[in-house]
């Protein structure tokens, strides 16, 4: 019997545990979609503004009917002092009654409040969907801080490694004078530098993880899919169109409805509503019974004083939602200029670096390692090379996920689907 027995229940449950599929083993990564996704369902935001809207509509229709009747009863002309006090039958006067009377809004005034609130009504909905983009977006540019962050974080460490290497092989050479005092410290303060540019970047990938566990909770631990998503520029053919149709300016745009629709109201205050009742008295004995039916009407005699400052103010509020939807499309295009001339940047960028610099330092390295191998070139050359093939790989990374952030804020601007697959 040597050392490496098993009993025969251990080795069976290591083997079933072994069978396991590798899912169960692995917390499954978090994919960019994903992410959008998860950051939409988990918003109560979103459905805070959806239930206003439908709350609006259901207020709409309210406004557009007339007001509920009232039911009136009660006891007329009763004498309360002497003898016949407290007396129903004694009096010819007295009676009791019952009616019924109804207020007669005019259609003009619940036409206009109902639109009102419907237009109140889109403006919720718009505020929704460009939640939903809000959302999407910045759910979307912190995975995107996360994966550079800790992309970044391995890179560092690549070059760590690297110098690190490297000074143990330059330290093996102090002796015998091929490298010297000088270039060794020089080594260790270059080392000491990118450890501390590796601090800084552990601090980013917390700090990103943190802003994404903001849209995400718990699921924002999980780590992320191991490559970027593919890219694909299929923006708006008209752009100018795409802005006037995003939710923001959409928003305004009914804001605007709406005020008009209040300035309609205010100006109807001018025409008076009426009501009309019908009222039936019983009196006693044999006496008869009878019938009442008067009308109501408002008199806005107060004009200059109440209606006219409050079309003036409806007026005011109409102008300003205008200016307001007129200044939310030049933000709009602004941030899509903006956004674009970043795509434009890291596209050029990027072919810069696949056709000519990722190239040329590959190449260095080759020729580095070839020099050295036949004694032409210190090894201190190959290190340096090998440094700048690791840099340009960790900037190319970085162009790469600069150029789905333009495209994440630009599918914000247009709204369109296609920009990510």
């Amino acid at each position: 019997m040597n050392g490496h027995f098993m009993p025969p229940l251990t080795g069976c449950v290591l083997c079933s545990l072994l069978m396991l599929p590798v899912s169960s083993w692995a917390i499954e990564s978090l994919s960019f979609n994903e992410t959008r996704q998860l950051a939409v369902e988990q918003q109560p935001s979103v459905q805070a503004y959806q239930s206003a809207a439908s709350a609006a509509r259901e207020q709409a229709q309210t406004a557009s009917q007339l007001p509920d009747p009232q039911l009136k009863f009660g006891i007329i002309n009763m004498p309360i002092t002497g003898s016949d006090s407290l007396r129903l039958n004694r009096d010819d006067m007295t009676m009791s009654t019952i009616g019924l009377m109804q207020n007669m809004v005019r259609p003009v005034k619940r036409i206009a409040a109902s639109a009102q609130l419907q237009a109140q009504a889109e403006v919720m909905t718009a505020n929704s969907q460009n939640m939903t983009r809000l959302i999407q977006r910045d759910a979307a540019l912190a995975w995107l801080d996360v994966f550079a962050a800790e992309k970044t974080v391995v890179m560092r460490q690549q070059l760590i490694d690297e110098l690190h290497a490297e000074r143990q092989v330059a330290a093996t050479q102090l002796a015998s004078g091929a490298v010297t005092a000088t270039e060794l410290l020089q080594q260790d303060a270059q080392l000491a530098m990118t450890r501390d540019q590796q601090l800084m970047a552990q601090r980013d990938a917390r700090k990103a993880r943190a802003t994404l566990s903001r849209w995400l909770g718990d699921a924002a631990t999980r780590p992320l899919a191991a490559d970027l998503p593919e890219l694909s520029h299929t923006l708006a053919a008209d752009e100018q169109k795409a802005v006037t149709q995003h939710p923001l300016v959409m928003a305004a745009e009914q804001s605007v409805a709406a005020n008009r629709h209040e300035a309609e109201l205010a100006a109807a205050e001018d025409l008076p509503d009426w009501s009309w009742e019908v009222m039936v008295g019983q009196r006693q004995g044999s006496r008869a019974d009878m019938v009442s039916l008067q009308f109501t009407v408002g008199l806005p005699w107060q004009k200059q004083l109440r209606q006219r400052h409050q079309q003036a103010a409806a007026l005011a509020n109409t102008q300003q939602a205008e200016f307001l939807a007129e200044d939310q499309q030049r933000a709009l295009r602004s941030e899509g200029a903006d956004a674009q001339a970043d795509y434009t940047t890291a596209e050029a960028r990027e072919q810069e670096y696949i056709q000519r610099l990722i190239p040329a330092t590959t190449a260095a390295l080759t020729t580095a390692q070839a020099a050295y191998q036949v004694g032409k070139t210190p090894l201190s050359s190959v290190w340096q090379a090998r440094r700048a093939v690791l840099a340009v790989e960790l900037e190319h990374w970085l162009i790469r996920i600069d150029r789905l952030r333009a495209l994440v804020r630009l599918q914000y601007i247009v709204g369109n689907e296609g920009v990510m697959q």
